[in-house]
Formats: C-alpha cells, sequence, structure tokens
C-alpha cells in the first residue's frame, strides 16, 4: 500500500493542516473506517447515501494517523492530523492516486468497452503473470473511486498495471485516464450499454474512445477490428494500434478454426499473425471470449511474452471476476452464474454458451436488463428470439421487462415458460421443474439480483 508524508499529501491534494498530530508518514490509505490499518489515512468520502466525516473519530481510534475532508468541524483524537482540502475529498483521493501512480515508471494497461472488459482484464492479467508480477483491478472497482484505490495498491514490485474503465457518461473515462495516465489501452466493443444514458450507439463510442485519446505516441492501442464503431477510433489516435478479429481482413491478429469442447468447457483455436500460425486453448467457452482472448493476446504479444507463456497464462486458474459467466457443477446441475449484470449482447453471449452445453435441459432464468431507453421493449423482444434460436427447453423471467422476452419466446412456439414477479417465485418454480443434468444460465442487470435465486436453492439435494 502506498506511504505518503504528511508534505506529499499536502502537495498531491492541494490540502492544509488545521490541526497536527505527531505522527508525519501514513503508511496506507483507506476510505473505510471499518477498515482502518495502523498508521494510514483517513479520506472522508461523501456520497448520495454517506458522508465518511461522521467517521473520524471511530477511524482515529482505530489507528488513523490523519483524516482528510473537505469540512474541518470533525471529531478526532487529540493527536490525529486534520488535513482541509478546498474541493471535494473524492478528488483529493484522485489526486493522490494519480501522485502515487507517477512514482512509478511501469506500463499500466486500461480496458473498456461496452460488454467483456471485465474478463478481458482477467485474461490480460493471467497472460502477464507468466513474464511479470502484475497488479490489476479487483473485482469491478473501475469507477472514479474504485481505480484511484487499485492505483494506491502500486509496490515497487509491481511490474505492470492492468485496469479497468467503466462508464456511464461523457468525460468519464477522460477523467479516469487522466488518473491512470495508461500507456496501452483495449477497446472491447461497442454495444447498448447505457443507451438510456447517452442516446445513441455513436455516442457510446464517442465517450469510449476517450481512452483512445489518452494513449500518446509511444502508447499501442488494441481495437476490435470487427465492431466498425471500435475500428473508427484508430482515426482519435497518435499511438500505435493493434487490431484484432475473427472476421476482418484488416485484423493484425486473427482467431481461426475455433472449436468447442462442450465436456471439457474448453474453447480451442489457431491465431494468425502476419508472421506465424500458433494454436490457443482456454477454458471458457463462446465466441464473444473468443474476442476477449484476442485482445489479451495481441497486448501479450507486444510485451514480447511467446506462444509458450501464453498457453500457460490460458491453462493457469485465470482467477475471474464472480458473476462473469461463472460456469460450475452443483451435483449433477450446471450452473452458469452470469449474475453481475446485463445488456443485449451480454444476454447473447450467454444464451449461445448455455446452447453449447450439449447434453441435459437448458434453462434460461433471464430478468429485466435496465437502462436500455425508449427501445427497451424492442430489446428484451429480440433476446426472446434468440431464446428460441438457441433451442433453450425452459424460460424463467423475472421482472415487468423480462415479460417481453416471454412473450416473443412463446409468440415463436417455445412451451415451457413461466414468468415471475418475485426471486422467491422463480426459486419454487425452479425446485418444481429441475431435473438431473439440467444447465441453468441464470441472468439480468444488476438491480435485479438475480444471484439471490442461486443462494435460495440447494443444487445438490436435486436426484
Amino acid at each position: 500500500m502506498a506511504t505518503f508524508s504528511l508534505a506529499e499529501i499536502l502537495k498531491a491534494t492541494g490540502g492544509s493542516i488545521v490541526k497536527e498530530g505527531s505522527k508525519k508518514i501514513c503508511t496506507s490509505v483507506s476510505i473505510d473506517s471499518r477498515k482502518i490499518e495502523q498508521d494510514s489515512l483517513f479520506i472522508a468520502i461523501k456520497g448520495e447515501n454517506f458522508d465518511g466525516h461522521k467517521f473520524t473519530k471511530k477511524a482515529a481510534e482505530q489507528g488513523a494517523v490523519a483524516v482528510l475532508v473537505s469540512d474541518e468541524k470533525v471529531i478526532v483524537n487529540d493527536d490525529t492530523t486534520i488535513i482541509l482540502v478546498k474541493t471535494d475529498t473524492l478528488d483529493a483521493l484522485q489526486k493522490l492516486a494519480r501522485y502515487h501512480r507517477l512514482r512509478f515508471n511501469i506500463p499500466v494497461v486500461s480496458i473498456t468497452g461496452s460488454n467483456g472488459k471485465t474478463t478481458t482484464k482477467d485474461l490480460v492479467a493471467s497472460l502477464l503473470k507468466e513474464k511479470f508480477n502484475v497488479l490489476k483491478t479487483i473485482g469491478n472497482q473501475n469507477n472514479e473511486i474504485g481505480l484511484p484505490l487499485t492505483l494506491l495498491n502500486i509496490t515497487e514490485e509491481h511490474q505492470i498495471v492492468v485496469t479497468e474503465f467503466g462508464m456511464r457518461g461523457k468525460g468519464q473515462i477522460k477523467e479516469l485516464a487522466e488518473i491512470a495516465m495508461p500507456n496501452l489501452a483495449i477497446i472491447t466493443n461497442v454495444g447498448d450499454t447505457h443507451i438510456e444514458l447517452l442516446g445513441s450507439k455513436e455516442n457510446i463510442a464517442s465517450a469510449k474512445s476517450e481512452l483512445v485519446e489518452a494513449i500518446n505516441k509511444d502508447g499501442t492501442v488494441f481495437l476490435n477490428a470487427d465492431d466498425e464503431l471500435v475500428k473508427e477510433m484508430t482515426k482519435q489516435t497518435k499511438a500505435k494500434v493493434v487490431l484484432f478479429g475473427i472476421n476482418s481482413k484488416d485484423a493484425d491478429l486473427k482467431a481461426e478454426n475455433i472449436a468447442y469442447d462442450t465436456e471439457t468447457l474448453h474453447t480451442s483455436f489457431d491465431i494468425r499473425t502476419k508472421t506465424e500460425t500458433f494454436n490457443i486453448t482456454m477454458p471458457l467457452l463462446g465466441v464473444h471470449n473468443v474476442y476477449n482472448a484476442l485482445a489479451a493476446i495481441s497486448l501479450a504479444k507486444e510485451l514480447n511474452l511467446n506462444n509458450n507463456d501464453i498457453q500457460r497464462g490460458f491453462l493457469k486458474d485465470i482467477n475471474h471476476t464472480k458473476m462473469r459467466q461463472e460456469i460450475s457443477s452443483k451435483g449433477t446441475i450446471t450452473i452458469i452464474n452470469d449474475t453481475y449484470n446485463a445488456s443485449p449482447a451480454s444476454m447473447k453471449a450467454a444464451l449461445e454458451t448455455l446452447s453449447l452445453l450439449n447434453t441435459g435441459r437448458k434453462i434460461a432464468v433471464l430478468g429485466d436488463m435496465l437502462e436500455l431507453g425508449e427501445n427497451s421493449i424492442k430489446y428484451h423482444q429480440e433476446i426472446g428470439t434468440l431464446v428460441y434460436e438457441n433451442n433453450i427447453d425452459i424460460l424463467v423471467t423475472l421482472g415487468p421487462l423480462a415479460e417481453n422476452i416471454a412473450q416473443k419466446a412463446s409468440s415463436l412456439g417455445l412451451k415451457n415458460i413461466y414468468k415471475c414477479v418475485a426471486h422467491e417465485d422463480a426459486k419454487k418454480i425452479l425446485i418444481d421443474i429441475i431435473k438431473p443434468y439440467d444447465n441453468i444460465l441464470f441472468k439480468g442487470s444488476r438491480g435485479m439480483q438475480m444471484e439471490k435465486i442461486i443462494e435460495m436453492i440447494n443444487f445438490e439435494l436435486i436426484k
């Protein structure tokens, strides 16, 4: 964890000391008073539903050397330093993280896209660990708070940092890039995620392209050549561009001869570059994961990993972020837990993965997709079509928007459909209908909390 003198904190944040204690060094940074380490700096973040300024006394009692606040009227111990900033404390956290990042002359990778960025992050980190000591974004810490916390974990041992950038509006990726100062960037794709907020895929592409624009001429950008909106970003950077894809003639790195082994849940494919061809096998299913792998391989090759390094990186424990196409066996039942979030593109990918499992029935438990704007009903109906086309045996929906999935699938001829309004309803239906060797996909937007249904059912008891 980052260590700062009080003088460095003032220099980085523009703050001033209004009360000084005896200790001058902070050996870690925290925004959570419940997780304070001895001799740490506590930054009192203020949000819509919380205010860290209420917990400065607790932080001091837990061992904080100093508290950084935007309101000096806080309570602390007698020997605790109070640092006051004129801007908000989140801005101070970001400035401190940027200051710390600049202490290290190491590559920083940043990844964004409408879908696949978290899996791509995990794949990139897994491959790079074959050659480097890697720090990566933990879980989904990909926003204006999570990114600074990741950067503050850089130590002298780290040789490369892999970060993920989330986005909900214009300007946000630019702000994240100004904090992380990446020199390597991946854009996975442009989809309909957050279209309610941004209005069109073109606007989403414009927001994502802020990362491309942030990479200087000495850096490298890796773009999905099969996504026209991503490929167009080539024109928006002075950096070196590497294109990856499956179909595009312009791809510098292509995947060919894709094959799925549904017993081992592995995918194999050939990688073709301008100078060589080699084979890769990875413990993931679906063409969407081939794209994620292509992005990771492109970056790994740029950093001079050899083909054996890359293959080993895929076959080791990739340490996937939870609730993103986690495939597991519970007794005789196969569960695909893809409940972290949902968009039309990620729903399509999840249904295609479910369709690849060729033993047992295929059950899709699908919740509402949120933030899709005025075309939300149409998007849900399109998923209903995909449910039918992917030969799903049973459909269970949760929520009013997901009823449109059910209605469309029914109109096309799917018979076994159940519509639910609560998690408990879905649990009762599934307990009644599940048979041994069934394959069950759970997916919906974060607000739907579809993982609760999985937690309600003891699948091992199903005989």
